[in-house]
């Protein structure tokens, strides 16, 4: 009896031991070779040129620069306090909260710098704030002084004007949602000029993600974990599994779920939640704008909500942007028709409130190329842009 007692022992042992093993090899294959789906990374090499590439092209248009930039970028990025720079934020989620100072790449709790144009003759100063997401705030291959709000403030400048300063407040990954909370938080200064720069977050959070923004299901993940009343064994474990690649993997492939994933009558429903989602997107930022632009009008100054450029809503672009396009197709189906629709429904939305959603002018003739992926800009992208904005706000200037 007591020798069969210490089989079963061993083999319970044992069978334990493999479990784990089997676990750590699976989670291990998982980590390598598991991707989440890519519509929340503009920058996946799918749909973007390989660095090899994007140096080729930089350098072919005369920035001798990025290889010092990149270098420097290397070094700031294995700084362990910059990554630990992420934070939670109420309401708005996340926030960046770095400190870093270099030649090229410089941020103030997490602002890129702000551009100044004054001098001791200035009584007053005009300011203007623009926010967006990851293309205002610069996220690619840019300099301090090639991002939006800096070209902006030398293009005013070769225009003559002066006594102003052009705030960066763009945040990575933020939509308009994080945008007109982080509006609230500050005070509106008198006569000032506000620029609100969203579209493409919001479209991509909501049409391809179905969320409301970045972190929406690390976060119920969090809640999920901590809201738990188990006991410290039970809790301990579920945090393992939540937090396990493999899992993730099991059951976004649906393996644990019986219905099938080719219904095509779940996905035509699929479809029609989406064109719900954008509509309720649209409406909602709608009124919010209305809140923003009363809270300017109330302090004499005037706001700007201009829909975001992607890649697609262009023509006349450069052979290597022409090819991005085509990749960006692949990657997502049908982007393009998708983001022009949501466009023309927000457009509406904000009509009904008596406020414009500003679209840029299409019809450019690009020197250079502009874009690094379907949304993120180059040097002379981020120019092109510029120039269109002042072209909006130079009659309030």
């Amino acid at each position: 009896m007591l020798k069969k007692l210490k089989e079963l022992v061993f083999i319970l042992f044992i069978s334990i031991i493999l479990f784990v093993l089997a676990f750590v090899i699976a989670e291990l294959i998982s980590r390598t070779y598991y991707k989440k789906s890519n519509y929340m990374n503009p920058l996946y090499q799918s749909n973007r040129f390989s660095n090899e590439k994007l140096l080729q092209i930089y350098k072919k248009n005369g920035h001798e620069w990025i290889d010092e930039y990149l270098e420097e970028q290397s070094i700031i990025n294995s700084n362990s306090d910059v990554n630990k720079s992420f934070k939670y934020m109420p309401f708005r989620i996340y926030q960046f909260d770095n400190n870093i100072k270099s030649k090229f790449f410089n941020t103030n709790k997490g602002n890129r710098p702000t551009f100044i144009n004054k001098n001791d003759n200035c009584k007053k100063l005009k300011k203007i704030f623009i926010y967006g997401g990851s293309v205002i705030h610069g996220d690619g291959w840019l300099r301090d002084e090639d991002l939006i709000n800096a070209q902006l403030g030398k293009i005013m400048k070769n225009d003559n004007h002066k006594c102003y300063e052009i705030y960066n407040k763009g945040t990575s990954g933020y939509n308009s949602t994080q945008n007109f909370i982080r509006f609230f938080e500050d005070e509106v200064p008198q006569n000032s000029i506000y620029i609100f720069f969203d579209g493409i977050n919001d479209f991509m959070h909501n049409y391809y993600g179905g969320i409301d923004h970045l972190w929406h299901k690390e976060l119920n993940k969090f809640v999920e974990i901590y809201s738990l009343n188990e006991n410290t064994l039970l809790l301990f474990l579920k945090k393992i599994l939540l937090r396990s690649k493999f899992f993730q993997y099991l059951h976004e492939n649906k393996i644990w779920n019986q219905d099938s994933i080719l219904d095509t009558t779940k996905v035509e429903i699929n479809e029609l939640s989406k064109q719900e989602r954008i509509a309720n997107l649209c409406n909602r930022w709608a009124n919010r704008s209305l809140a923003i632009n009363q809270m300017v009008k109330n302090n004499k100054g005037n706001a700007y909500f201009i829909w975001q450029v992607m890649i697609g809503d262009y023509k006349n672009l450069k052979d290597n942007d022409e090819i991005l396009q085509e990749k960006t197709k692949r990657a997502f189906d049908e982007i393009f028709i998708k983001y022009k629709s949501t466009r023309n429904l927000c457009k509406k939305s904000f009509g009904s409130n008596n406020i414009e959603l500003i679209n840029l002018p299409d019809d450019i003739n690009p020197e250079r190329e502009m874009f690094i992926d379907f949304a993120h800009l180059m040097p002379y992208g981020n120019y092109i842009i510029a120039e269109q904005i002042y072209n909006v706000i130079k009659k309030d200037l």
